[in-house]
């Protein structure tokens, strides 16, 4: 098992640190929401692989995570974010 949660949440603030800060305009927002996407698998997959990452297979660790991490995706899905948390290809394990 592997504690992809906490690995997503690394990714995404390290992707999101990254990046400039733009302004979407309604032109160009299914454009703008591609990309996010793209680039959050892309950190994920580094994150995945970088050598200094080390996963745990330890269930007490994991599990925990793995209760919030459901948590947080449920409540993701029923908030005012739900449409496009529902894109989101969420990995919990």
């Amino acid at each position: 098992m592997m504690c992809r949660f906490a690995i997503l949440a690394l990714f995404t603030l390290r992707s999101l640190a990254a990046r400039p800060i733009r302004i979407r305009t309604a032109s160009a927002p299914a454009a703008v929401e591609s990309e996010d996407l793209h680039l959050g698998a892309q950190a994920y997959e580094q994150v995945l692989h970088d050598p200094k990452v080390k996963i745990s297979h330890d269930l007490r660790e994991v599990e925990p995570v793995k209760r919030v991490a459901t948590r947080i995706i449920e409540a993701a899905k029923s908030s005012k974010y739900a449409e496009r948390a529902k894109k989101f290809d969420w990995e919990s394990a």
